[in-house]
């Protein structure tokens, strides 16, 4: 998980135009190192429901190899080194947006997690701030519309994602007391809002190529290639959302967010060459 962040926040500097300076490893080691932290104070807060589910129990801390005490210590000397390295040398707004992430994640989302399924909305903000802290460093503004349509794309991303992981893990989510969607909502309804946020994420895709957004053939067939499929394929499973079915495999989304990642890195990259 702290690879992928990492890695959009560099998608997000290199979508920038003509980023300024060479700021990109210490936007990708500092993004590294605070997701890196956060996700083992997650695991301090989470230990006890960790032990509870059959996908997490084995983690150090459930399993006991390593005490709370002594995760709680490496995971302030990695916050420490990822706010480090983004606080030095980098706009401060990156530092700044890399701790509300850190301060959603551990303060919002992980205790409401056991209270509402609602709580991945929250969630999904950490998710979409990382591309936009790489916009910064290379010398954007926050309100520029091509970031903010990143952003959006990311954080629509994400709630079909969890909502197929939630059908997935749904049993141990019941034994460790989690909120689950799928506990709230006959499971054909939450079929079915799965497939809407398909189709809205695959209608905020389609804004690139339509604002002139991807100026490169291809990443712009690419980009039109992956809106059009996924709303195909949404409107495909639809017909089956009223049956006895599992939801949509999360196989398309996950080609999906890496194919718009790379098309929209790639067409940084390939703008800013003579």
């Amino acid at each position: 998980m702290s690879a992928a962040i990492a890695a959009s926040g560099l998608v997000g500097y290199a979508f920038f135009p003509a980023p300024t300076g060479n700021a990109a490893p210490a936007l990708t080691g500092g993004l590294f190192l605070l997701a890196a932290g956060g996700s083992v104070f997650n695991q301090v807060l989470e230990r006890d429901t960790d032990a509870l589910m059959e996908r997490t129990r084995n983690r150090p801390l459930p399993a006991g190899r390593i005490s709370p005490r002594a995760s709680a210590v490496w995971g302030t000397a990695l916050l420490t080194a990822g706010t480090a390295a983004l606080g030095v040398g980098l706009p401060p707004a990156v530092a700044a947006l890399g701790l509300l992430g850190i301060g959603i994640y551990l303060g919002l989302y992980t205790p409401l997690k056991r209270r509402t399924p609602l709580a991945l909305l929250a969630g999904a903000l950490c998710g979409a701030l990382p591309p936009l802290m790489g916009w910064l460093v290379a010398g954007g503004h926050p309100s520029d519309h091509p970031i903010l349509l990143l952003c959006g794309l990311l954080y629509l991303w994400q709630i079909p994602h969890f909502l197929q992981r939630a059908w997935t893990d749904r049993e141990d989510l019941r034994g460790a007391g989690m909120a689950n969607l799928f506990d709230h909502l006959p499971p054909e309804r939450v079929r079915r809002l799965i497939l809407l946020w398909c189709l809205a994420l695959s209608a905020t895709t389609l804004q690139f190529p339509a604002f002139a957004l991807l100026e490169q053939r291809g990443p712009f067939l690419a980009a039109l290639i992956g809106a059009v499929g996924l709303a195909a394929y949404s409107a495909w499973n639809w017909r089956c959302a009223d049956r006895e079915a599992p939801p949509p495999s999360a196989a398309p989304l996950h080609f999906f967010l890496l194919l718009m990642m790379t098309s929209l890195a790639v067409n940084g990259m390939l703008s800013r060459l003579p």
